[in-house]
């Protein structure tokens, strides 16, 4: 059956509009990140991202560093949410003038709360959307190959939130906790897809602690 590894991109500028890269620190996430997946003997993986560039930037680094070929044209159904767009939208724009970023998170959430309790099709359609793009992903697979897709917190949390028929509100929780460069694994099999293991980031603690970030 195959195996999902989810990667969460290096960090970024997160408050930045329009579409960032990742920072040097991003960079090195990544390489860590892919030292460890090197370590965990995938089958013939295919490699595949989302559209944005903190995304692609981060599967770049995985693509040289263990010789993964990159699949293209990237998945735009694993791209992120527009959080500029939910704060705006939800009063919490003065989250982006904050420093401190637990008031930034807890305004996010408050956003993100009130997004997926509006009345419109915003939520339903980006949960559906990372949904479409794995099932399309695993399509491309057989059954002793394993998938790494380079995504963000938030498709993470949605496609986790489904494996376990998990309450949309546990999607807030569940994008709070994500770590950069993190690794979150699927398995898919005649039942679905199951989560294996959550937000993995063992490989940015010890020695590597100065790596761990969360936007």
């Amino acid at each position: 059956m195959p195996t999902v590894y989810l990667v969460r991109h290096g960090q970024t500028d997160a408050l930045a509009a329009g579409d960032p890269g990742i920072t040097d620190l991003g960079k090195r996430q990544a390489e860590t990140a892919a030292a460890e997946l090197g370590r965990r003997g995938l089958r013939r993986p295919i490699l595949m991202s989302g559209a944005l560039r903190r995304q692609m930037d981060t599967a770049r680094v995985i693509s040289l560093s263990t010789g993964i070929p990159l699949s293209t044209p990237a998945e735009p159904g694993f791209n992120e949410f527009d959080h500029h767009a939910i704060l705006l939208a939800h009063s919490e724009s003065d989250a982006l003038e904050q420093a401190d970023n637990r008031m930034v998170q807890a305004a996010l959430d408050r956003a993100l709360a009130a997004w997926i309790s509006s009345q419109g099709d915003e939520w339903e359609s980006f949960v559906a959307g990372a949904a479409k793009a794995l099932d399309d992903a695993l399509g491309r697979a057989d059954g002793g190959q394993d998938l790494v897709i380079v995504t963000s917190g938030g498709v993470i949390a949605a496609l986790c939130m489904r494996a376990l028929a998990a309450t949309p509100h546990s999607f807030v929780a569940l994008n709070r906790m994500a770590v950069n460069a993190s690794i979150t694994v699927l398995v898919a099999g005649s039942r679905g897809v199951n989560l294996l293991s959550y937000n993995d980031h063992a490989h940015l603690r010890g020695g590597a602690a100065e790596l761990l970030t969360y936007r």
